[in-house]
């Protein structure tokens, strides 16, 4: 299999992430090429367990997994029904934007200490308990793998951010490493020419 060399590609890792169970649900965009991809790679993996696609608000959609479905709609119901409205998210109260942050940050498998400086910072309207993506991006922690796998963009807490690394990042480079070796050395061919890392 070879993986697309464009703005795809942190997709195409994510999609591997779920369909080998390393990551529980996902978010994606929908008519962005997301679907295809799910095809090749199941033809080319054995998916062993049951999901389905869920509707957001828009075009999001969600390849969910069967015991996050009722939450899952619960949670984005509430959305549409603000939207409808002619609300957006930010501007919802805060109660539910607490329970909406925590309840997809659970769902899509963020680290529960991101999750919660996450929340916090919606409260206070500003960053505080989470590091800026220039700030994640420019961690001297972060190893030249996991920055060509693109896992340098996501959000991490300021006081937990090196254990979110230890126990949520890296395993997941490591059993693509070693289950998929041909599509993990894609990955970092493909990531170290993406983020120009040497």
């Amino acid at each position: 299999m070879t993986l697309p060399n464009d703005e795809f590609f942190p997709k195409v890792r994510d999609i591997f992430l779920f369909l080998t169970q390393l990551k529980p649900n996902l978010s994606y965009k929908s008519g962005s090429g997301t679907e295809a991809w799910i095809g090749k790679i199941e033809r080319t993996i054995r998916v062993d367990f049951d999901y389905t696609i869920a509707e957001g608000i828009g075009k999001r959609r969600f390849l969910v997994r069967p015991e996050y479905q009722e939450e899952l709609k619960a949670i984005t119901g509430e959305l549409k029904a603000y939207a409808e409205q002619g609300t957006l998210l930010c501007q919802t109260p805060f109660s539910f934007r607490e329970r909406y942050h925590r309840s997809l940050g659970k769902i899509l498998g963020y680290p529960e200490t991101a999750i919660e400086a996450f929340v916090k910072d919606d409260y206070l309207q500003e960053e505080q308990a989470l590091l800026s993506l220039e700030e994640v991006a420019d961690l001297a922690t972060w190893n030249p793998e996991l920055k060509a796998l693109g896992f340098k963009s996501i959000r991490l807490s300021k006081k937990n951010f090196m254990l979110e690394i230890e126990q949520y990042y890296k395993p997941k480079a490591k059993y693509l490493q070693l289950h998929f070796p041909d599509v993990y050395k894609q990955l970092l061919e493909i990531g170290a020419e993406k983020f120009g890392i040497k």
